[in-house]
């Protein structure tokens, strides 16, 4: 009993969070059967990662536990490339013998992230207040962050953002914690963040590392250095038994790509694709990533109101800076600058306008290429800001004061995000069927007898027939050479001029018209073809039922 009457603040937070996700989602998600609110949701991410799961799960084992090759037939890849929230996937794994035939775990981690996401962030806010009730509110606007909320069920596992908050917490609880609770911290989150989606560690390795520095150099902990070693080894040492390093794909994306999702200096006040109060800023380049730390409307008015409120008391030398941590605040400064230069870095952008480019040397473009999108380092970015605000907040007004501004808040904030989370309690819904488009007797006889199915197209701009093709092959027990992944089979256009020389009875090339004449003008035994839809099909025997497609290859 004192148990729970010591910690009710956060088991109401655990409440909470699961009461938003409910509100939000719908109870339909939580079922492990229903699959039907993955196939037809608007997001193009969350039927890549089902489809990694079953075809996964439906593999043989191998080691590392995490490497499979039934969609990238015959080179290995990791379930970590299909961002299918790899330490999900291999433990229910262990136990597909006993699971349903169709078995999703997203719901169930859209759940548990809602729960660790409204807890930590009331754990956070109760270091700045001792009023249970208000710190409850704070947990209530670190979950209502849009960061977190934009990427529930679109790319999944970065969902997983209650580990930036994790991480947080050793920097704010700095002299509450012992060296030993945060070497336990700072390994789950090794473990976890490897395990959720590798950008996880990278976001959270800044904080890791800024709390390791301080320690050293500020505390004289010569030992701190081991929060960074025990955050590293674990993270790697997941990463090397999910298979990361087994995988035959490529390392780094094009330098482009780098500069193309960066983000831009409004990314905090652009509501782009989710918010409504607000009319949408210009982006030099129209694309998702580059509003990443929107903040939404409520923590904007509550971050003006805070710049208010601190020049008033500087003003008149009214501020309690008497139990402000500033050595924890210099930390969430350091981390809140860095987060912003590695998100705006390379290509600075202002609107429409491109300002500048950092030259950064060669080297260190090519490793910063491995993750590609620095915008989404705002997401910590986001969650420094509103920790700064509370904690001034906290100790600065009175408590009906903070109660009415947090209230109002949280209600701007619900409102700005409103059609937004609308649109994901809409996804969740029963009446959300999937239908394959290839359940169709034209496909029966172009795939029957096929074990091996080679796509060669490009897989970004047909990604619903991809999709469909996937399953339509799972469910026949037919291997796919390739898929929709996160980082694409090194070599692979190379890889298929050798084997279209030598198709084999059992396998069948798709083309589109586009790519169709490349391959065709090469060296293949390919002999009937056949056109359905968009799609062209390539075999070596003939298909009964269905009439040949006659190409020529000199065809403009």
């Amino acid at each position: 009993m004192d148990f729970l009457k010591n910690n009710i603040f956060v088991i109401l937070a655990a409440i909470i969070g699961a009461v938003i996700f409910l509100l939000i989602y719908g109870i339909n998600v939580l079922n492990p059967c229903f699959i039907g609110w993955i196939f037809t949701n608007e997001a193009i991410d969350i039927p890549q990662h089902y489809i990694g799961w079953e075809f996964f799960r439906n593999s043989d084992w191998q080691f590392p536990f995490g490497v499979f090759n039934t969609l990238s037939y015959p080179v290995n890849t990791s379930i970590i490339n299909t961002d299918s929230i790899p330490i999900f996937a291999v433990f229910f794994k262990i136990f597909s013998g006993i699971l349903p035939e169709t078995f999703q775990y997203f719901g169930f981690f859209g759940l548990i992230c809602y729960i660790l996401h409204c807890t930590l962030g009331t754990i956070i806010s109760k270091k700045y207040t001792d009023n249970n009730f208000l710190a409850l509110l704070g947990g209530i606007l670190y979950t209502l962050v849009p960061a977190f909320q934009r990427r529930m069920f679109s790319h999944t596992s970065l969902a997983a953002q209650w580990l930036i908050l994790l991480c947080l917490i050793p920097i704010i609880y700095n002299k509450e914690l012992s060296f030993k609770k945060k070497l336990v911290i700072f390994m789950i989150a090794g473990v976890l963040t490897a395990g959720f989606h590798v950008y996880l560690i990278a976001i959270c390795g800044i904080v890791v590392l800024v709390h390791t520095l301080y320690c050293l150099f500020a505390d004289k902990q010569k030992k701190a250095i081991f929060y960074t070693i025990i955050y590293s080894v674990s993270a790697m040492f997941t990463l090397w038994l999910l298979g990361i390093f087994s995988m035959n794909t490529q390392a780094t994306t094009d330098k482009e790509s780098l500069f193309y999702y960066s983000a831009n200096l409004n990314a905090f006040f652009n509501p782009i694709y989710i918010g409504q109060l607000f009319p949408p800023l210009k982006n030099y380049e129209d694309v998702f990533e580059s509003a990443a730390g929107y903040l939404g409307a409520g923590i904007i008015i509550l971050s003006i109101f805070t710049i208010v409120l601190i020049l008033i008391n500087k003003y008149r030398h009214k501020e309690n800076n008497k139990t402000i941590d500033k050595g924890a605040h210099l930390q969430l400064l350091v981390v809140l600058i860095l987060s912003i230069i590695i998100a705006i870095s390379p290509q600075v952008t202002f609107n429409d306008k491109l300002l500048f480019t950092i030259p950064y040397p060669e080297w260190l473009i090519n490793i910063w290429s491995i993750l590609m999108s620095t915008a989404r380092f705002l997401f910590v970015a986001d969650y420094v800001i509103l920790t700064l605000i509370l904690a001034y907040l906290f100790k600065n007004l009175k408590f009906k004061y903070v109660l009415f501004i947090l209230l109002f808040s949280i209600f701007i904030q619900t409102a700005d995000l409103y059609n937004n989370l609308l649109w994901h309690h809409n996804n969740g819904k029963l009446d959300r069927v999937y239908t394959n488009h290839l359940n169709d007797s034209k496909y029966d006889n172009i795939f029957k007898g096929v074990k091996l199915i080679y796509p060669v197209f490009e897989n970004w701009k047909n990604m619903r027939y991809l999709y469909d093709l996937a399953q339509y092959s799972f469910e026949r027990n037919i291997i796919l050479s390739d898929f929709y992944f996160a980082r694409p089979i090194e070599h692979y256009d190379e890889w298929l001029e050798n084997k279209i020389k030598d198709v084999k009875l059992d396998e069948v090339f798709i083309f589109t018209e586009e790519n169709l004449q490349n391959y065709l003008e090469k060296e293949n035994n390919l002999k009937y073809f056949y056109k359905i839809d968009n799609f062209i099909y390539a075999k070596t025997v003939p298909v009964e039922g269905l009439e040949e497609y006659v190409y020529s290859i000199n065809q403009e």
